[in-house]
């Protein structure tokens, strides 16, 4: 008797369903890509022996293990149009945002050059490639210091809309 039961509500609730469904494809409004609206936070990172990224404990670090984690601000800039109330399986969010331009400024003065971005070699071969940022979090590292001493950066990263988001790092010291 109770597997009657369930079956009924089984094909109830089937029969519920398909009536819900449109036969009209479902239209969106604008698309599912993602815009970036500023930047949250940043991050202070460094390689361990197995080369994967730990928390930095203290206040100094490595040049070459040290690694900036920007942490940006992402927004949807699509939505859908429901016809009725029925289940829809909608196509995750993607983005095609790459920054125009990326400046690194130490004591009002640019300091780009000695920084790379990701698994780029530097700034501007990242910038040149065609790949776009994928996910919220950008990576900056020092290719190499002159001298070991207290550091504090801004890192600006300038949208094509003209918007430029900018953070300030702690200060940290750089070791050789």
């Amino acid at each position: 008797m109770k597997r009657n039961i369930l079956l009924s509500f089984l094909l109830l609730g089937l029969i519920a369903l398909e009536y819900g469904c449109a036969k009209e494809p479902m239209s969106c409004s604008g698309s599912s890509e993602m815009s970036v609206t500023g930047v949250n936070d940043i991050e202070y990172l460094v390689s361990d022996t197995s080369s994967s990224l730990q928390i930095l404990a203290g206040e100094s670090a490595s040049y070459d293990e040290l690694q900036y984690r920007i942490i940006l601000d992402w927004e949807r800039i699509a939505s859908s149009e429901y016809r009725n109330y029925s289940a829809y399986a909608v196509t995750a969010p993607f983005t095609r945002w790459k920054p125009d331009s990326i400046s690194i400024v130490e004591n009002e003065v640019d300091v780009t050059a000695q920084f790379k971005v990701n698994s780029y070699k530097s700034v501007a071969v990242y910038l040149s490639e065609d790949q776009n940022q994928n996910g919220n979090y950008m990576y900056f590292s020092l290719k190499s210091i002159a001298q070991e001493e207290q550091r504090v950066f801004t890192f600006k990263l300038h949208d094509k809309n003209g918007e430029v988001y900018e953070i300030t790092s702690k200060a940290l010291r750089v070791l050789f």
